[in-house]
């Protein structure tokens, strides 16, 4: 009769311990994803053109460069030409379609530090009205 009695506690104690307890925990990612927050760093350049990239995490030296997990790019040490070939025309003369082609550079470099050079002349595409000129004009920066 006692091993009756032990193996009812017994049979007992094991569907009490079996029925309670914790949850499981759900897995709400599909199985092999990770998640993260992706970042952007970015850097001007002293040529004035920015570098940028994006990863998991990053970072910056102005001027310089930028590092994002562990890949690091850099500032290009060639200094990057504004140049620009400006158009004009006109049904009074040349002079005048050169002249204007002239003036848009200018106007054009005054955002970029100014006219670093300028062709001496300007091209002529058009011998009767009207008149079409071009000017080739570069700027500081």
């Amino acid at each position: 009769m006692m091993r009756g009695w032990l193996a009812a506690v017994a049979l007992a104690g094991a569907a009490l311990v079996g029925c309670g307890g914790t949850e499981a925990e759900v897995d709400t990612e599909a199985p092999g994803s990770t998640s993260s927050a992706l970042v952007t760093c970015s850097s001007t350049c002293s040529n004035g053109t920015t570098i940028s990239c994006s990863g998991e995490s990053c970072s910056a030296s102005n001027g310089s460069y930028v590092q994002c997990d562990g890949t690091y790019k850099y500032c290009s040490t060639t200094p990057t030409s504004n140049c620009r070939l400006f158009t004009s025309t006109s049904d009074v003369s040349y002079d005048d379609a050169c002249d204007s082609a002239i003036a848009q550079g200018i106007a054009y470099c005054s955002s970029y530090g100014g006219v670093k050079s300028q062709a001496p002349a300007c091209l002529l595409n058009a011998e009767a009205p009207p008149y079409i000129a071009s000017n080739r004009v570069c700027c500081n920066r």
